[in-house]
């Protein structure tokens, strides 16, 4: 009795699933030694979303595959010529509330806001440089200093052209690392590493 009433409800009725796939523009925000340069990656965004809709004020969850991480050059004046770049996958679960500025027009614009936490998959870390070989060891090491989980918080804006049944959407979202992922032990004396996401996404998705 208790589902059926809640499959027959409006709300649930009105949920409307969607698809997107997009491209991050990704780098840390760190205090790294001055010697090293770190620059932004491209990865990529995929998943999918529930959202549920209100007259003006919504609810939108994801699960998303995302490729995070920077670029990093070593500078000449350092006695290390290298570049390379560290990739870090996670599961992100964003839970973002939706804004429709326009909701009866054929072309509607939203806002989304809202925090978006990440669960680490694995990591990537390859190295180009002429004196500088990275081994599995190497690898392993660094795996073990991103910590596994990432809190952040995500805005964004998009417009939704619907054609048919069909909503298409188009989205720049950034997402603001709030958590420190570097868990990596400082020498004594020094200052204590740290790390934080910081993501630009532009996608493109269907709603049905």
């Amino acid at each position: 009795m208790f589902v059926t009433c809640l499959l027959a409800s409006p709300t649930w009725a009105a949920i409307e699933p969607g698809l997107k796939l997009g491209i991050n523009s990704a780098t840390v925000s760190a205090n790294d030694d001055e010697d090293d340069v770190v620059e932004r990656m491209t990865g990529w965004s995929a998943g999918g979303s529930l959202l549920m809709p209100g007259r003006r004020v919504g609810l939108q969850a994801e699960l998303l595959y995302a490729q995070k991480g920077f670029d990093i050059h070593a500078d000449a004046a350092s006695g290390i010529d290298a570049s390379g770049t560290l990739e870090v996958r996670y599961l992100e679960v964003p839970l973002l509330l939706r804004a429709e500025l326009a909701p009866t027009n054929k072309v509607r614009p939203y806002l989304l806001a809202g925090p978006a936490l990440a669960f680490k998959l694995d990591t990537g870390l390859s190295v180009e440089a002429n004196t500088l070989a990275v081994t599995e060891a190497d690898r392993e090491e660094v795996d073990r200093n991103v910590k596994s989980t990432d809190v952040g918080l995500a805005v964004a804006a998009g417009v939704r052209p619907t054609i048919g049944r069909i909503g298409l959407e188009v989205e720049a979202r950034y997402t603001h690392g709030l958590s420190n992922i570097d868990k990596s032990v400082a020498d004594p004396g020094d200052e204590p590493s740290t790390a934080r996401n910081r993501v630009f996404t532009f996608s493109v998705g269907a709603r049905f």
